[in-house]
């Protein structure tokens, strides 16, 4: 009989502290935020208590932690596209504006050279049949 051991991920407190430290916060500057006392959210921190889910979503904007990954879900995101959001999410309103137009039009670029090469290769087999 085999045990699959279950993956470690980090505790919800650890989490938190690791997107506040990362992030330049204090723990009264994220307990002042989301409207509790510097107490309640160090107890978060140490897992002696969970927030409620109102209070887990303003944690989750305010220290821009993706809610997954507070309680342990894999990502389902490369390590590029990952980077790739975080770049996003820290981009000006212009910025992001801009980026999504570069986006869009990345794909629509890569559509029609899609469509060209369709284009060619189905008439490159249609010559190939008609000369055979």
């Amino acid at each position: 009989m085999s045990v699959i051991a279950a993956s470690h991920h980090p505790s919800f407190g650890a989490v938190l502290k690791q997107y506040r430290t990362n992030s330049g916060f204090t723990k009264t500057d994220v307990a002042e935020a989301i409207g509790v006392t510097r107490n309640t959210y160090y107890n978060w921190e140490l897992d002696r208590n969970k927030p409620s889910f109102d209070q887990i979503i303003l944690l989750s904007n305010k220290l821009e932690i993706p809610i997954s990954e507070l309680f342990g879900v894999p990502s389902t995101l490369s390590e590029d596209e990952a980077n790739l959001l975080k770049v996003y999410r820290s981009l000006s309103p212009r910025g992001k504006i801009l980026c999504t137009r570069m986006a869009n039009q990345i794909q629509l670029t890569e559509n029609e050279e899609s469509k060209t090469i369709e284009s060619f290769q189905s008439g490159l087999f249609e010559e190939l049949g008609s000369s055979g």
